[in-house]
């Protein structure tokens, strides 16, 4: 895991202080800050700033008072060992996590800095059951092995990455830098009646720090590293007029390559960069009535991302004079590799209470592009290579009814429409199809589009009752109608112009209602809870085969719950387990036909899986913090997959065979995995010391759903630290990091074709030191 300017700014941006032993932190930013910690990496309480999502731009309430009072009045008392409580809004309130029947990993700015969580991708170091990898720029996340193992425009991720509350539709946009941001949540299991669209495996929620209506503040961080990584980021924040506030953050870096290609007078591979900027503004409307509108944008360029090894010793390009060798960074690549994206979007919410209610709009826009080159049989032979540019624009519009009032009886309810364009703008292909192949020969150029409207209605209510009001009922149901469309395709070949066009029009309507029921039991220190869900994710069109006219069916999965949270040992230790049981029905896979045809989607009929997770956070001392999680599948298999496609070698490459997949174990699915976060934390006559470690532990896994021996992820540990000092006055800091500290050989991805194997290692060690100067 590289480093990111965002892992520089998180450090400094927003209210973030290194806290002692005897000196907790106290939110700066608002009046109404609720103070949390997320429980998952360093010992000191942690401020929450509001969120941009639902759930905090509804009224405070008297109960969200009375915590306030509480929490302030603890920060003049001396510090306790105990933990400090977790507030989330998984559920779109601000609620206690001991008391939501969710498995939810809540992880604050200042946690996700102390454990070098740069980016979503990261999360897999912090979350139990979530794991990640990546392939040609594009972010591959599944929890508790739901995923998606393809992502193309027009298809859809089975966990949703949510920004601000706004659903982001391609994976870029959902592997940009943390660099901003007030805390994540990782929602298990399907989410399907609050969050709808592509939620079977469960949702990602980024929320982003808000303007702050006090003085102006600013941070600033910079950043040196090896292979010349160079950081730089900036965060300000204030009122502007009265009622009126705003903040910009920024963050940019850059870093020279560990890839090199050695194939002889082939390009090398240029340094990487990534720029991220944020503005927004906060406008109080009045009592309780509030609108906050944000713009961002992000360019990225990584050649890194595209270059990628042959790791079959006789694939197509070796048999035809290519290089195959195993040494972890070098490529041989003959076609300039590429890959970028720029994306840019905004976002408004506005907040309107009524009597029993509040009224919630959220608005939201984001247009994506990605271009991405790369050497299909990833050796120095003339064999093949694609050039594509994707093209996304997504605008979505929803209505949130959240009740506010404090008695047993709380319910949302909300409307939602979306719309997405998705194309291939020229996605690219040699021409002919017998090497030699050059990359000024001729090409052909396939332009095609897919378009696709979802609406939903939903609602959500929860009653408390019984004698101490102990017992919670919640009901819930989503329904979603999903209209998909393919665009005519066309296809010219440099040379000769138009030689095809192919009808559009083809068009699939689906509808689905998701149902949720739970049931829990709370005491003062514990809940315990039983949950039915159902999740769906959308049908879509293959776009990289313009001539398939027939949509991939929607994925449903039916998941049974049994959650366990319990607080003990004077709150200084806290335990969190949940066992799931999925049902899983017509499961999204990837599959290639052959060399010329590139990989799209097809349904697996069913599969099955069953799993435990525990988390366990113990404060033995104030200024001492353990974390521990960690997943165990007892089953998580294809139960009826008879049309897979496996590769057979056949001595110069592989050859595309029908098999029968039932049985396997599901792609990017570690039986067990696991991880340690040790945060210590001392206050010196010089300033604040903290001192934090992080071990990650994954279990063996294919990337393949053939289980394909060749293309396995063997099982590997992932050690990561970071010290910080910061001045007395808190003024100045300085960081020293460092990530995959045993230098641990892994693969970022793995992908059989019918010209081999080929993909990448994982970036090996960094280390690198950031300095820091903020004003509050």
């Amino acid at each position: 895991m590289r480093l990111s300017l965002g892992y520089a700014l998180m450090l400094f941006c927003g209210s973030t202080q290194i806290a002692s032993a005897t000196d907790p932190v106290v939110a700066p930013e608002t009046d109404s800050a609720i103070r949390i910690e997320a429980a998952q990496m360093t010992p000191q309480p942690q401020p929450d700033t509001g969120s941009a999502d639902a759930a905090p731009l509804a009224a405070e309430t008297g109960a969200v008072k009375e915590k306030q009072n509480v929490t302030e009045k603890a920060a003049d008392d001396e510090p306790k060992s105990a933990i400090e409580e977790v507030f989330v809004t998984a559920q779109k309130r601000s609620e206690s996590v001991m008391k939501t029947p969710i498995a939810v990993t809540a992880i604050s700015g200042d946690d996700l800095a102390a454990g070098g969580i740069t980016d979503t991708g990261s999360l897999k170091f912090v979350s139990p059951g979530l794991t990640y990898d990546e392939f040609g720029g594009y972010q591959f996340y599944y929890i508790r092995g739901v995923g998606a193992d393809f992502v193309a425009p027009g298809t859809n991720s089975s966990v949703a990455i949510y920004q601000d509350g706004i659903f982001m539709p391609l994976a870029p946009t959902g592997g940009q830098t943390l660099f901003d941001v007030q805390r994540v949540e990782v929602l298990n299991g399907p989410q399907g009646t609050l969050y709808g669209r592509n939620t079977t495996a469960g949702a990602i929620n980024i929320i982003t720090k808000r303007p702050s209506m006090d003085a102006l503040s600013y941070k600033v961080a910079a950043g040196l590293g090896n292979y010349d990584s160079r950081n730089l980021a900036a965060y300000v924040t204030g009122p502007l007029a009265e009622n009126l506030a705003g903040s910009v953050a920024f963050s940019y870096d850059e870093q020279s390559p560990y890839i090199k290609n050695k194939a002889p007078g082939a390009d090398g591979v240029d340094d990487e960069s990534t720029g991220n900027v944020r503005g927004k503004l906060l406008y109080r409307l009045g009592e309780g009535a509030e609108a906050e509108l944000a713009g961002w944008y992000v360019k990225s360029d990584n050649q890194q991302n595209g270059a990628f090894k042959q790791f079959q010793p006789d694939s197509t390009g070796v048999a035809l004079g290519g290089t195959q060798n195993y040494a972890r960074h070098d490529i041989y690549n003959d076609v300039p590799f590429d890959w970028g994206a720029r994306q840019a979007g905004g976002d408004l919410k506005v907040k309107m209470p009524f009597t029993g209610f509040d009224l919630v709009s959220l608005t939201g826009y984001q247009d994506v592009s990605t271009p991405i080159t790369i050497d299909y049989d990833a050796t120095e032979a003339p064999v093949a290579f694609f050039v594509s540019e994707t093209v996304t624009r997504a605008a979505s519009q929803e209505l949130q009814f959240v009740s506010n009032g404090d008695g047993p009886l709380q319910w949302v309810g909300g409307l939602y429409a979306y719309y997405n364009y998705s194309a291939f703008d020229h996605l690219s292909v040699p021409a002919g199809t017998t090497p030699p192949i050059t990359f000024d020969q001729p090409q052909q150029h396939i332009d095609d589009a897919s378009r696709s409207n979802a609406y939903a209605a939903y609602a959500q209510a929860s009653y408390k009752f019984g004698a101490e009001q102990n017992w919670r009922l919640t009901l819930g149901s989503r329904y979603s109608l999903e209209k998909a469309r393919l665009d005519k395709a066309t296809i010219t070949v440099d040379g000769a112009g138009q030689v095809a066009e192919l009808p559009g029009g083809a068009h699939k309507n689906w509808t689905d209602f998701s149902p949720k029921i739970s049931l829990d039991y709370s005491t003062d220190n514990s809940l315990t809870y039983f949950t039915i869900s159902r999740g769906f994710k959308a049908g879509s069109y293959n776009l990289p085969s313009p001539g398939d006219t027939h949509p991939v069916d929607p994925e449903k999965l039916t998941a049974f719950e049994l959650g366990y949270k319990l607080s003990f040992a004077d709150g200084r230790a806290r335990l969190e387990a949940a066992l799931y049981d999925y049902d899983y029905r017509d499961l999204q896979v990837a599959t290639i036909t052959d060399q010329t045809a590139p990989t799209q989607l097809d349904n697996a009929k069913k599969a099955a899986v069953r799993g435990v997770e525990i988390n366990l956070v113990a404060k033995p001392l104030a200024s001492l913090q353990i974390n521990t999680g960690f997943s165990y599948m007892f089953e998580h298999e294809y139960k009826d997959f008879e049309d897979g496609v496996a590769f057979i070698d056949n001595g110069a490459g592989n050859t595309p065979t029908p098999r029968d997949f039932s049985g396997n174990t599901l792609a990017h699915s570690p039986k067990w995995s696991g991880n340690v976060g040790i945060s210590y934390s001392r206050s010196l006559p010089m300033g604040d010391v903290q001192v934090s470690t992080n071990v990650y532990h994954s279990g063996h896994y294919f990337f393949d759903s053939s289980n394909d021996a060749r293309a396995t992820q063997d099982s590997y540990t992932v050690l990561n630290a970071r010290a910080v000092w910061a001045h007395i006055a808190n003024r100045w800091s300085v960081a020293l990091w460092g990530n995959n500290l045993t230098n641990e050989k892994y693969y970022s991805q793995q992908l059989l074709n019918a010209l081999g194997m080929f993909g990448q290692y994982a970036p090996p060690m960094t280390l690198g030191v950031t300095l820091g100067y903020e004003l509050d």
